[in-house]
């Protein structure tokens, strides 16, 4: 399950959870205002929009009207599509509709760029399917299990590897919990690190590149690809080491928290004759790390664009699978993997156009430059804006999922960090971290509950009850660790801009 799987699913109106009996409710007074008011804004809305406003008034409707729908998990492509075209028809009429529905969907998507984005859920889907991931995991513990909290570190460098080969989130979390919550457990760690090791590694899945988040903003802000892909490559491998160091100072100040296993123990096989050796462990490892070099260093040095890069992944993914799998088992997971690219590409795909949509609503109703108007007015630079938006984005983040948040703020906010002079690229990086940060932010946080879940199954808890308010405790003492690399993003955006400025071709 990838995580734009689970983002789709989230999209249709929440992660499918275990079928239970049907049991009576009796809805309550609140629940009933809840309903009313929904219901009341889904009708009202679009009939306030057709009074004689101001264009701006009818563009900031437009948007409540985005979010509302979205509440009511309305599908994402839909709820971004649906008010903006409402708002043109207010406007212009039904000529200004079927002038937006005749050029803007292609134009939206039939970009060279985008065709990365079914490549890249190719490439991750295949090597989960293969099993292949799971041999980084078994490689970062090997190699780091001397140091305090040794376990926890190497899941954290696991994560930061299946996210260079896997660009989601979600499927990196499922690896991982199911791979190293059972041995954490076993060696004595205390829940709370033990899940928040996992969720902290899913963190990095949309920096690192290949990164779907990434490209979907790079096509909603009109930037390449190849350079906000690896924007995002510096600023994860900077978050990373700031998680180990975290995890290996909370280790040595509370090695309650790490029980018996600092992690030595998996340096021997004597000691846990089910592990391989390091040797055998880095064999395994070796195609997969080649790979993710392969698709890195090509954009990197021109050699290959950010497309070529991912029909190379791709194509190698699927060479790892044929060579590691059974004729028929591979056979499987190719036609599986392509089955689920389809769905995934045709759901980005809805949600891009959506996004476009509404940004051309919001420019020609002059909503964004009323923005771009008020932040000039509070005389906010560059430094005071971003600090800004961490806050609203964390707010924001408690009530909404990742790229709701990107596809809703982007597409109002770029205007705003042009006029400021914040370089889009930086901002990309920016608020794909934030959004990542919403995944593991109560209440919403649905990385949280996909955890939670994972370690319901008695092969991952191994007996050891582990609560929801555990895992969020975990969650909560990372959070201010991904906060720091945010400040260091907003002082030196030369973390983000570094690499694609030397960029070559």
């Amino acid at each position: 399950m990838t995580g734009v799987d689970v983002d789709v699913a989230v999209e249709g109106g929440g992660v499918a959870g275990p079928t239970s009996p049907a049991k009576k409710h009796r809805t309550t007074k609140g629940e009933w205002l809840v309903r009313v008011f929904f219901y009341g804004a889904l009708v009202g809305i679009p009939i306030l929009m057709t009074l004689p406003l101001v264009r701006e008034a009818i563009g900031i409707l437009a948007i409540v009207w985005v979010l509302v729908l979205l509440f009511m998990n309305v599908p994402v492509g839909i709820s971004l599509a649906l008010p903006s075209l409402w708002g043109f028809y207010v406007l212009n009429g039904i000529v200004a509709v079927e002038g937006t529905l005749a050029t803007l969907p292609y134009h939206a998507t039939a970009s060279w760029t985008l065709t990365v984005i079914p490549m890249f859920v190719f490439m991750g889907l295949m090597l989960w399917r293969s099993g292949a991931t799971g041999t980084l995991y078994a490689l970062a513990t090997r190699l780091l299990g001397w140091l305090p909290g040794g376990l926890a570190v190497g899941t954290n460098f696991a994560g930061a590897g299946l996210a260079a080969v896997s660009g989601e989130t979600v499927g990196t979390t499922y690896a991982l919990g199911r791979a190293g919550v059972p041995e954490m457990l076993k060696r004595g760690y205390d829940p709370r690190l033990a899940t928040a090791s996992v969720l902290m590694a899913g963190n990095m899945g949309q920096l690192i590149p290949p990164s779907i988040f990434m490209v979907i903003y790079a096509g909603v802000a009109n930037v390449p690809v190849g350079p906000q892909l690896l924007a995002g490559l510096l600023p994860g491998v900077v978050l990373c080491l700031i998680y180990a160091v975290g995890i290996v100072t909370v280790s040595v100040l509370r090695p309650s928290l790490v029980g018996k296993g600092d992690g030595t123990s998996l340096m021997t096989n004597e000691a846990d004759p089910r592990q391989p050796s390091l040797l055998v462990a880095f064999a395994k490892a070796l195609p997969v790390m080649v790979l993710m070099v392969t698709v890195v260093v090509g954009i990197y040095t021109g050699v290959t664009t950010a497309t070529e890069a991912a029909a190379v992944g791709s194509f190698g993914a699927m060479l790892i699978a044929v060579l590691s799998m059974s004729p028929r088992s591979s056979t499987k997971a190719v036609g599986k993997a392509l089955l689920d690219t389809v769905t995934n590409t045709a759901s980005i795909f809805l949600i891009i156009i959506g996004a476009t949509i509404l940004t051309r609503l919001i420019a020609v109703t002059g909503v964004a430059r009323g923005l771009v108007d008020i932040i000039i007015g509070l005389g906010l630079g560059p430094v005071s804006l971003m600090l800004l938006l961490i806050v609203v984005y964390l707010f924001i983040g408690m009530f909404m999922s990742p790229l709701v948040m990107m596809l809703v703020t982007v597409p109002i906010l770029l205007p705003v960090i042009d006029e400021v002079g914040i370089s889009t690229l930086v901002f990309g990086v920016f608020v794909v971290l934030l959004c990542e940060l919403a995944i593991v932010t109560p209440p919403v946080g649905m990385l949280l509950y996909i955890m939670h879940r994972i370690v319901q199954e008695k092969d991952v808890n191994l007996g050891v009850p582990i609560s929801l308010s555990q895992i969020i405790q975990g969650a909560l003492c990372s959070i201010p660790l991904s906060l720091l690399l945010l400040v260091l993003l907003v002082f030196f955006p030369e973390i983000a801009e570094w690499l694609p400025s030397r960029m070559s071709g």
